[in-house]
């Protein structure tokens, strides 16, 4: 039996060193441009202060949460880089405030497909990969590739997959950290704890959030500092950790509460 216990955990202790090692590489294949150019970035929401990445949860918690509502308009969101001997370069993204869902950059729509969260794409959330998506946000034609299956080249679905990669990272950050109280921690421990975790580790909470809003309200279990919107108050922010795991113990429990068939709950593995 102890054999077989020490296999495991040498099996166990060689996958997380692995895993590491695969996060590493990624994060310095990400962050190579963003480390070179030392830019800074500071974030501002139509009407409100500037914050700079330090500051960035509470960017996100205290300028676009509280903006969640019944009204479909848009909310500009400014993200203002600044590098060393260039002029300032502000990227603006719209969202809409019923379901914080990220519309347009620079005025510009967005295809439905780049928008979409490609499930089968890796994405390693951490400050140097977010630094990384910010800087080349400016020199992105989110137009190119206007419908699904217009990519010509491998170059073409090289850059169609960049772009995706960008839209999830910043979906994470300014949409899933607002509506999550546990993409809201993932954002304190990144940005400011230089950890790294995978993005699909929130696959279950980012595929529910209308089903999780739904449980609390029907459970009568919804907090004061809780947002509603959604067109008929019907999706909350944030979604708090107690209620995600809640969630969750019903519909193992195999209680009658709709949920997404598309991702299952892991774990929150970061890696410190």
């Amino acid at each position: 039996m102890r054999l077989a216990a020490t296999g495991r955990e040498a099996n166990k202790t060689g996958g997380i060193m692995l895993k590491r090692i695969m996060a590493v590489v990624f994060a310095l294949g990400m962050s190579a441009t963003a480390s070179a150019n030392t830019c800074h970035y500071d974030f501002t929401a139509e009407g409100g202060e500037a914050y700079s990445l330090d500051h960035i949860v509470a960017f996100v918690t205290g300028e676009i949460r509280p903006r969640l509502g019944n009204d479909n308009t848009i909310l500009d969101v400014h993200i203002t880089e600044r590098c060393p001997g260039k002029q300032p370069v502000v990227n603006t993204l719209g969202m809409n405030t019923k379901n914080l869902y990220l519309l347009t950059i620079n005025k510009l729509p967005l295809p439905d497909h780049i928008v979409r969260y490609n499930n089968r794409l890796p994405l390693t959330l951490n400050k140097a990969n977010f630094e990384h998506s910010l800087s080349l946000i400016a020199d992105q034609d989110f137009l190119k590739f206007y419908a699904e299956g217009v990519t010509r080249t491998y170059q073409d679905v090289e850059e169609e997959i960049q772009q995706q990669k960008i839209l999830k990272m910043l979906a994470f950050v300014f949409a899933e950290a607002p509506r999550f109280e546990s993409a809201e921690v993932a954002l304190k421990k990144t940005m400011a704890g230089n950890c790294s975790i995978s993005w699909h580790d929130f696959d279950f909470a980012l595929h529910n959030w209308s089903n999780m809003s739904r449980f609390v309200i029907d459970t009568e279990t919804v907090g004061k500092k809780q947002y509603r919107g959604g067109g008929a108050d019907q999706l909350l922010a944030p979604v708090t950790l107690k209620q995600e795991v809640a969630f969750l113990k019903a519909i193992k429990a195999g209680e009658d509460y709709r949920f997404s068939h598309n991702a299952v709950f892991g774990q929150y593995d970061y890696e410190c």
